[in-house]
């Protein structure tokens, strides 16, 4: 065994074997994506606002407002929301490595992944949080990116067990609010 090479799994270790469905990988990168789509949210509601404030100071005509306002709230929540779920759905289908059987070991070394020929192996600390959803364990890897174990995959016990270990592996069930590496600030200068 090499020094990069993790020690094979020990009685802490999980192993599950499991294809995503559909609506597993819908539901978790919906929830990956969450602030991202509460961002577009934000954006279109300042647009709408910005709209009703040139009405309402009389710089802008209000018939022209009339059509923006629901053009622009249309548009929010076609992409946000439907959009959004259409787009994942898609993507499942036309991906088949989205749907292969997955082999997922969760160890005291990391998390290894073996799924379709390739191998994936990433130590604890790279895991910025853990969350635990009703349907799944995602492990983020940063505030977009995040490793699904879906809770179908596991028994009633192992779902009991796996929150555990991941606190103890990962250590942390939510975002730090540093959503970069630690940067040192700059010494001044003597």
């Amino acid at each position: 065994m090499s020094a990069t090479e993790p020690a094979a799994p020990g009685p802490d270790a999980v192993t599950v074997e499991f294809a995503l469905t559909e609506r597993e990988f819908v539901e978790a990168n919906l929830r990956v994506s969450r602030e991202r789509i509460r961002r577009a949210t934000m954006l279109y509601g300042a647009l709408a606002v910005g709209w009703a404030l040139g009405v309402a100071s009389g710089a802008l005509p209000l018939k022209l407002v009339a059509w923006m306002l629901p053009l622009v709230y249309g548009i929010n929540a076609v992409s946000t929301c439907v959009g959004a779920r259409y787009r994942l759905r898609r993507a499942f289908r036309s991906q088949g490595e989205k749907q292969a059987v997955s082999r997922v070991t969760l160890s005291p070394d990391g998390y290894r992944d073996e799924t379709g020929g390739t191998e994936v192996f990433i130590r604890w600390p790279v895991f910025s949080h853990y969350e635990e959803t009703p349907t799944a364990f995602l492990l983020y890897q940063g505030p977009l990116s995040a490793r699904v174990v879906p809770k179908s995959a596991l028994t009633d016990a192992r779902q009991r067990e796996v929150p555990e270990l991941l606190r103890r592996w990962i250590g942390r069930s939510g975002p730090t609010g540093h959503p970069g590496f630690p940067i040192a600030s700059p010494s001044s200068p003597a």
